[in-house]
């Protein structure tokens, strides 16, 4: 999961992924940067990540 985890935060963009019920499972120091930004705290799931980007 190390390996995978480290080139996931290699890549030239913001990424994320949430599982079936909408909880982050995986997320890129970009996305984790924007997600700070966005809200206070961070994103834990879809529903706030989608709250943050309507407001």
């Amino acid at each position: 999961m190390d390996r995978i985890k480290e080139s996931f935060d290699s890549l030239p963009i913001a990424a994320c992924f949430f599982d079936k019920n909408g909880v982050v499972r995986l997320i890129n120091r970009r996305m984790l940067a924007i997600a700070n930004w966005l809200r206070k705290g961070g994103i834990q799931s879809l529903a706030e990540m989608q709250s943050a980007l309507h407001s």
